[in-house]
């Protein structure tokens, strides 16, 4: 048995976005329920510095250890991560100490990987094509050249197209320990280039965070629902250009909070995962401006933009204050959820349709490939009138989706005996009422 603290790294954090934090707040949860509140964590962040003034109970924040400042140029680029990839390699086959002391003399960043007992590739949508993949790969590498047991906490991914990442995929992940993912169109993306073992579908991390009831706001004196609505700038629309489809995007907003004003006398907060930190590129309020400016007057006086960041608990608490949301941001979705609040969903990803039909919510959503103005507008409407009832399903269903958002446990305590430290067997039975 090691005579020290466990150490367990979590890669790919983003922990400015409320909804990556969200998932990394019950990872770290999970992780001490296991292995006890002395184990170490250490989290390799985007904006490490930043992150760490919003969540130092959480972990030690530390930078993320590939450089992509060359990104802009894609030949250098590729070039420069297969040069890392290959004395990642080579260094790998050196004797264990010499092994680490070589390698965190040429990257000191790569420390708290392998200094790690355990790596947790933390949960979320980043494995996609959409974004770029090679900084992840680099971290994931990393953790199997140097023998580390590598679990994937709950992911959404792929498809995969590109040569260069199917092969990444599959070298990284058929050397996992365990895969965690939300939905089985993930699995299937795996499955077609060649990964299908150790594989769990479970639900997505954030319905385990805790909750209390959530609140009532419309009542009989005549006032309207407090509705919440999230926005986010995209630019991967199907058949249009990316300006067409946040201009078309934008304009159903503007349209479906106008009528929700008129006919529902509602009253409007424009709230988001991903506002507030200035670290953070993505700035939602900064899209619920340009929807603001598109509203007529009489509808501005209901309405109102919140730039305020919260953490998970934070957000989930204000978002038990509405009646109805309509959110962009999955996590926002998830979160609303939690709070016992129904939510209407606009779909950019593939993700968000997954864990609404598995939910039996499909209605309640809308691709945004598909939210020009009229249908929104009637999609919305009619979420909003049945409301009471997807509240009801929510409420049935939250007692098994925080128990499959627990699944991990069981691999996170077989790590950790494998490695000999001692865990705490009943952790799956003491959840309670969190």
């Amino acid at each position: 048995m090691p005579n020290r603290k466990p150490r367990v790294a979590i890669l790919n954090c983003v922990a400015l976005n409320t909804g990556d934090a969200a998932i990394l707040y019950v990872l770290v949860q999970q992780l001490k329920e296991v292995y006890g509140d002395t184990v170490e964590i250490q989290i390799i962040d985007a904006k490490a510095s930043e992150s760490q003034g919003f969540y130092r109970e959480l972990g030690i924040f530390y930078d993320d250890p590939y450089n992509s400042s060359m990104s802009d140029h894609p030949k250098l680029y590729r070039l420069v991560f297969g040069i890392h990839c290959i004395g990642l390699a080579c260094v790998s086959q050196m004797p264990k100490g010499l092994a680490r002391r070589f390698i965190t003399w040429l990257n000191p960043r790569l420390k708290p990987i392998v200094d790690a007992d355990v790596v947790v590739a933390t949960g979320g949508t980043y494995l996609v094509e959409y974004y770029d993949l090679l900084p992840r790969f680099y971290s994931l590498m990393t953790s199997i050249l140097f023998g580390k047991p590598l679990i994937l906490f709950t992911q959404s991914l792929g498809p995969f197209e590109k040569l260069l990442n199917r092969w990444m995929i599959r070298f990284c992940f058929n050397r996992c320990s365990h895969m965690f993912l939300r939905d089985e169109r993930s699995r299937r993306h795996l499955k077609a280039i060649g990964v299908c073992d150790r594989i769990t579908v479970c639900s997505d991390a954030a319905f385990d965070l805790p909750a209390k009831p959530a609140s009532n706001n419309s009542d009989a004196n005549g006032r309207g629902p407090k509705v919440a609505v999230s926005v986010r700038e995209w630019k991967k629309f199907d058949n249009v250009s990316s300006d067409l489809g946040m201009e078309r995007y934008l304009d159903a907003m503007k349209s479906t909070v106008e009528v929700l004003v008129r006919e529902c006398a509602a009253r409007i907060t424009f709230i988001s995962t991903c506002q507030g930190a200035a670290g953070y590129s993505m700035r939602d309020d900064r899209v619920a401006d340009r929807v603001v400016q598109m509203l007529s007057e009489d509808v501005r006086a209901s309405v109102q933009v919140d730039r305020l960041f919260r953490t998970p608990l934070q957000f989930v608490d204000a978002m038990r204050d509405f009646d109805f949301v309509i959110a962009t941001r999955m996590h926002m979705a998830i979160m609303s959820m939690v709070a016992g609040t129904p939510v209407h969903a606009i779909a950019y990803e593939f993700k968000t349709v997954e864990l609404f039909d598995n939910l039996g919510l499909g209605e309640a959503t809308t691709p945004i490939n598909e939210a020009d103005a009229q249908v929104l507008m009637n999609r919305v409407r009619d979420t909003l009138d049945k409301r009471d009832h997807i509240r009801d399903i929510i409420t049935k269903q939250m007692p098994d989706l925080r128990t499959s958002a627990r699944m991990p446990l069981e691999i996170f305590r077989e790590a950790a005996l494998s490695l000999g430290f001692p865990v705490d067997g009943s952790a799956q039975q003491n959840h309670g009422s969190r």
